[in-house]
């Protein structure tokens, strides 16, 4: 059955002969929306497109987007009332699963507080001295027993001999650096000497 926008639309596209195609193109829908909306199954639903339409077809079709807009709100209103009936209906449910969890289910025991609960007890001065006394004790008995036996530097021998092969290592390569100094100084010397004696 087509609605009163079918049959709106049907005419006024035929008397402007626009073609679905042209319609899809300038409104920016497919052409099977286009032509469901002949058909009378569905409606245009966006602000945009029915501006398009009123462009395209004139005022006249503006005035079947009243009726359009009213089947949305109706659509609307019944969805709200069916969620608003289905969350009644699970406060319920919630409200009758409460009732039946309290009457079966036992209440938990409370523990009970006794007055002496909340009594602070303080150690006695003679407590608190001894336990100094015996940490200061056993402070002093592990630092005594953690501690190496250290001997002298210079009484060491091990120290001694790494210390001679660091120097004696240390006076072979400066000689042989020195050597090697005194050979290219002499051998420059000598070739400067040829050079000045090439020139004379």
């Amino acid at each position: 059955m087509k609605s009163s926008f079918s049959i709106k639309f049907n005419t006024l596209r035929k008397e402007r002969k626009l073609s679905i195609r042209e319609i899809a193109l300038m409104t920016g829908v497919s052409t099977r929306e286009v032509k469901k909306w002949e058909k009378g199954s569905s409606l245009p639903a966006d602000t945009r497109v029915m501006e398009a339409l009123v462009g395209l077809l004139g005022e006249e079709i503006s005035r079947e987007f009243s009726t359009i807009e009213k089947k949305i709100l109706h659509e609307e209103r019944v969805d709200q009332s069916l969620f608003s009936l289905d969350e009644s209906i699970f406060k319920e449910r919630r409200n009758i699963v409460g009732r039946v969890k309290e009457r079966i289910v036992p209440k938990r025991s409370q523990s009970k507080t006794q007055p002496t609960d909340f009594i602070k007890i303080e150690p006695t001065e003679e407590a608190i001295s001894d336990s100094k006394m015996n940490s200061v004790s056993s402070l002093e008995k592990e630092t005594e027993e953690h501690i190496p036996m250290e001997y002298p530097y210079i009484n060491d021998p091990q120290q001694i001999v790494i210390y001679w092969k660091r120097n004696i290592k240390t006076f072979l390569v400066l000689l042989v650096i020195l050597i090697i100094g005194i050979r290219s100084l002499s051998m420059f010397w000598v070739n400067l000497s040829i050079f000045i004696d090439n020139l004379i």
